[in-house]
């Protein structure tokens, strides 16, 4: 079964089974993690035509390319959204204006207990 694409503007905290196609804009961090196992953690900014994200993934990507994500979902850090997903595949389909300008993860968040 494919699952519809998920535009950036649409993510909600705690969505899960995301599959998008998006841009790198820029690489915000790369963070070297030595417990409980040592791993890299990138966060990018990503956008596509509806909007932009901050990706938090194990993935090193590239600058300026278009990658898909399969089965991503999003969290709430420090009140502010994010995606995440190891599950990055190169994409050929062509973001010509990624919206930069909607950046989601900009937005704060309170959540109701």
């Amino acid at each position: 079964m494919t699952s519809s694409l998920s535009h950036i503007k649409s993510l909600k905290p705690d969505t899960f089974r995301i599959h998008s196609i998006f841009k790198v804009i820029e690489l915000n961090i790369r963070l070297q993690v030595t417990k409980p196992k040592p791993v890299i953690i990138y966060e990018y900014l990503v956008a596509d035509d509806s909007g932009c994200i901050i990706l938090n993934t194990t993935s090193e990507l590239t600058i300026g390319s278009t990658y898909e994500i399969k089965d991503g979902h999003t969290g709430v850090i420090e009140k502010y959204i994010r995606v995440y997903s190891s599950q990055l595949e190169p994409c050929f389909f062509s973001l010509s204006n990624p919206n930069t300008q909607n950046n989601l993860s900009l937005v704060h968040l309170e959540r109701k207990i």
